[in-house]
């Protein structure tokens, strides 16, 4: 918010110097805007609206608000000037609304008179019209984005574009608000954090899931911290910065830092685009256009604008379908919302996954079961003098790798008469480890066809 305005060497000097001095003088206006709205983001406004407008007076709240009760300055001529100032600065004419909007809120509340009426004869504001350029970026620039960032911005940016939730619900977002045990992953947004302070749901796709879980780490366990946290720069008695990159608090990100990951990302894919007025084309604001673009078509409007949280669509899509129909739509639209994960993933039912994992334990039980019934007998035999230790190794061996052998024929033989035209392909086989099992599988690629041993086990598919 405060780019525009830095551009004034002067200025920016200055905001730097004082803004904790600026910022401890207006304690009564910070506790005001939060009291109304119960919104870190609204007393974060205020206070920046409030530091830009003392930046550009060069003085202190105490020192304005002294000069305005005086007389010393007029009100409205200040105000006007003020709006001058912010004009010139290239500042769009919406935020310069916003700003006299914030600095007026600022004399008001300590007790400086400022009519509505005169102040709408006096400061004249710039006609308002949309300047911005932005657009939503495209399935190939999403995946890029993803490609080129670290997992926290992997995790903001799939969560941000699969779910359609607004920055500042994302950001205020802790553990327990997701549900991670339900596919599609299911997001509760408490009503004091939306922005119609309505509580509603939302979906993240298996991708964004995905992320956010790595992300997490061992802190998915604390279901009260915040799920995306930032750096907090300490200060000692005299205001110093005691830790200049700061340290991982239990607050929420600034959106700030939120701008900074995103706009790293695009920077990294090569994205990066200014339009005319040096904004940037694809911001944090537009993965809410894109979800709203990639729903629509399958969704509907009714269903895609009350996931993302538009009043007038709520009710309605609430009265007439649960959650869990909810769900079931937005699990038709995920691959549309999906970036990375191939397009027809289909996660395989926990039932089936269970039937797999004790195929594999039954199997290699019986494997090891008959190898130590062929060793006791070898062992006999070699105890006998019947056999020496060089051919007790060469039978073991070769029975190991024709019962390994055997297995795989009989799967592959009774695959062929169900699948009938895949037998007559060429089959290619992997090993992986069992824990990668499920999500192999789950890409309706590779199939199951025997345990190696108690780690891994043998997956083929046809070429």
């Amino acid at each position: 918010m405060l780019v525009k305005t830095a551009t004034d060497p002067e200025v920016k000097k200055w905001r730097a110097a004082n803004r904790e001095a600026v910022f401890a003088q207006l304690q009564k206006l910070s506790d005001k805007a939060y009291r109304r709205s119960k919104s870190e983001k609204s007393r974060s406004n205020i206070l920046d609206h409030a530091l830009i407008f003392c930046s550009w007076r060069k003085e202190l709240p105490e020192e304005i608000l002294r000069d305005a009760r005086e007389g010393k300055v007029d009100v409205y001529s200040m105000l006007d000037d003020y709006v001058d100032w912010l004009t010139k600065a290239g500042v769009s004419p919406i935020t310069v609304k916003n700003y006299l909007s914030g600095a007026c809120r600022f004399l008001r509340v300590y007790g400086v008179e400022v009519n509505r009426d005169l102040l709408k004869d006096k400061v004249d504001l710039p006609r308002t019209y949309a300047i911005t350029q932005d657009r939503a970026p495209a399935p190939e620039e999403l995946k890029r984005m993803l490609l080129h960032t670290n997992i926290r911005g992997k995790a903001v940016i799939a969560t941000l574009a699969s779910s359609g939730m607004r920055a500042g619900e994302l950001l205020s977002l802790r553990v327990k608000d997701i549900d991670f045990s339900k596919r599609p992953a299911v997001v509760a947004l408490r009503a004091e954090v939306t922005k119609d302070r309505q509580a509603r749901i939302c979906f993240i796709s298996d991708e964004a899931a995905g992320f956010l879980k790595e992300y997490l780490g061992e802190r998915i366990k604390n279901q009260d911290a915040y799920v995306f946290q930032g750096r907090h720069q300490g200060v000692d008695d005299q205001g110093r910065v005691k830790f200049v990159r700061g340290q991982w608090e239990d607050k929420p990100m600034s959106y700030w830092n939120l701008d900074v990951i995103v706009a790293s990302a695009l920077r990294a894919a090569g994205l990066l685009q200014r339009d005319e007025h040096g904004r940037d084309v694809i911001h944090i604001h537009t993965f809410r256009k894109f979800f709203f673009t990639r729903m629509l078509g399958v969704l509907g409007r009714e269903i895609t604008e009350a996931l993302m949280g538009h009043r007038q669509f709520l009710d309605s899509a609430y009265r007439r379908y649960t959650k869990e129909e909810l769900a079931q739509y937005y699990v038709k639209g995920m691959p549309s919302v999906t970036a990375l994960m191939p397009q027809t993933v289909e996660v395989l039912d926990p039932n089936r996954l269970e039937a797999i994992k004790k195929e594999i334990s039954e199997k290699y039980e019986l494997e090891v079961e008959s190898l130590k019934k062929v060793l006791g007998v070898v062992l006999e035999k070699m105890q006998a003098g019947e056999v020496s230790g060089d051919e007790a190794r060469t039978i073991l061996s070769g029975l190991s790798a024709d019962e390994r052998a055997g297995t795989r024929e009989q799967e592959t033989a009774g695959r062929g008469k169900e699948a009938g035209s895949e037998a007559r392909r060429s089959p290619v086989q992997k090993v992986v480890d069992v824990g990668d099992v499920e999500g192999q599988l789950a890409s309706g690629e590779w199939r199951f066809v025997s345990p190696l041993n108690q780690e891994k086990v043998v997956l083929e598919r046809f070429t």
